[in-house]
């Protein structure tokens, strides 16, 4: 089954049943709803910006930036569904066909300006 196609609304339902357990033993409202919590962190996801600049954009503290977007990211990998496979499960089945995810992580210099 291809999750990938219906990620952000899956997501967006286990977020919302989480959400619903926590507050059912009562606690303080969020300032921002669960639907941008989950864009912050998807935006973070992708540009891997700083914590202060995603927080600026919402209009929330550093604090809270960071609060949030853990909160979210524990939920979404208890939820077994959004795990990557570890290094036993992709040697195990060698003779099957699976799909494998490759991820570039090289290194790059930093270009810096030159004194004079």
């Amino acid at each position: 089954m291809n999750y990938l196609s219906f990620a952000p609304s899956l997501m967006l339902e286990i977020l919302k049943i989480a959400e619903s357990k926590q507050k059912y033993y009562g606690g303080r409202k969020n300032k921002i709803v669960i639907e941008e919590r989950l864009l912050m962190t998807l935006e973070y996801w992708k540009d891997y910006s700083s914590y202060r600049v995603i927080a600026k954009r919402y209009n929330i503290s550093h604090t809270s930036c960071i609060r949030n977007i853990f909160w979210i990211e524990n939920i979404l990998i208890k939820s077994g569904i959004f795990n990557l496979p570890g290094k036993k499960d992709l040697t195990k089945n060698k003779g099957t066909n699976n799909n494998l995810l490759a991820i570039d992580a090289t290194e790059t210099p930093i270009e810096r300006i030159k004194k004079n």
